[in-house]
């Protein structure tokens, strides 16, 4: 299998350490230029969507930011090469999905928006078809986690006793003041659609991983589900399973293609 993948940083490097393991599989790397690649993994790397493209992978990840989803996914759906999506919080902007929607269509090509962090993604999508569904999407993250956003907030990170709500709102809202951490309440939000999700990001000194929480209730019961996900070591914002998720979708992938030869 030759995958596309663009970005080498915690999710990325990941997924190409899992496919540096696959003698048959080649990898072609999107990536800024000046930044070292990965040490021991057979790669080519290229640093423009031209020459990506030029090398015809048969399935491009996504691991690099929301930007990347604006800029790149639209013109490598057009070129019919399914992707995967890990920067979900881009598609927060409806407009821009209704695009890609309509470049993976016109294509016949998979768009797949990798579950990331979050599981239990089939009980929300049934409960948001009653109307009086209620779902609520919680981040609780470390301390170190949110560093930066705790003394822009005034409170003293090295200090900090109890719990503290950094933002509560909508998924749309969280994805355009967090573009880096709010992925997971994006992809409940759009499992959730058109039921509206409620989101609070909570800065916690009691936690030590990235825990996710969803409360769904609705006349077909409730439901609490809550995930405590290890940090990425090189990112503890995040949770070291996502990049295992997009394995598994290219794990998937490799099974379509196998079964199509």
């Amino acid at each position: 299998m030759h995958v596309g993948l663009i970005g080498a940083g915690a999710i990325g490097k990941q997924v190409l350490a899992h496919l540096g393991h696959r003698p048959e599989d080649s990898v072609t790397l999107l990536m800024r230029r000046g930044k070292r690649l990965p040490d021991g993994i057979k790669i080519s790397a290229v640093d423009g969507l031209a020459a990506l493209l030029a090398h015809r992978p048969d399935i491009v990840v996504e691991a690099a930011g929301q930007q990347a989803v604006v800029e790149l996914m639209e013109p490598i759906l057009n070129n019919g090469i399914p992707v995967i999506i890990c920067s979900t919080g881009a598609l927060a902007d409806g407009a821009l999905f209704s695009r890609l929607i309509h470049c993976a269509k016109n294509a016949r090509v998979a768009l797949t928006i990798a579950g990331g962090a979050v599981a239990g993604l089939d009980y929300v999508r049934i409960a948001a078809l009653m109307p009086d569904a209620r779902i609520r999407y919680s981040s609780r993250k470390p301390v170190a986690a949110w560093r930066a956003e705790l003394a822009a907030c005034g409170h003293d990170p090295d200090s900090l006793s109890q719990p503290v709500a950094l933002f509560e709102g909508s998924p749309s809202e969280g994805a355009k003041l967090y573009p880096r951490n709010l992925n997971a309440a994006l992809t409940v939000a759009l499992a959730a659609s058109p039921a509206p999700v409620q989101v609070r990001v909570i800065a916690d000194p009691a936690v030590s991983g990235n825990c996710h929480e969803i409360d769904v209730e609705s006349r077909l019961g409730s439901a609490h589900m809550e995930f405590d996900n290890a940090p990425d070591p090189e990112n503890p914002k995040t949770s070291l399973i996502t990049a295992f998720s997009v394995i598994r979708l290219l794990e998937d992938h490799r099974q379509v293609m196998a079964r199509a030869a």
